[in-house]
C-alpha cells in the first residue's frame, strides 16, 4: 500500500478507523510472507497521528 487518505469529506466517520483494524487480517491472507506494516505520518496531521497511536 502506498498511500493511505481520506476525502476530507469523509473525516471523523470511522472509516480510517475501520480501514486500519482490518488491514492486518487483509495482510496475513493476502501476504502471508508479510510480517510487519509501516505506517508514516505528517507530522502536522494530527487526527491520523492520533488514529495511528490508537491502532496500535
Amino acid at each position: 500500500m502506498r498511500t493511505f487518505s481520506t476525502d476530507y469529506h469523509c473525516l471523523e466517520k470511522g472509516y480510517g478507523k475501520g480501514t486500519l483494524e482490518q488491514l492486518p487480517a487483509f495482510v496475513r491472507e493476502a501476504f502471508p510472507h508479510i510480517d510487519e506494516i509501516v505506517l508514516a505520518v505528517n507530522e502536522g496531521n494530527a487526527l491520523a497521528r492520533r488514529l495511528y497511536e490508537k491502532a496500535g
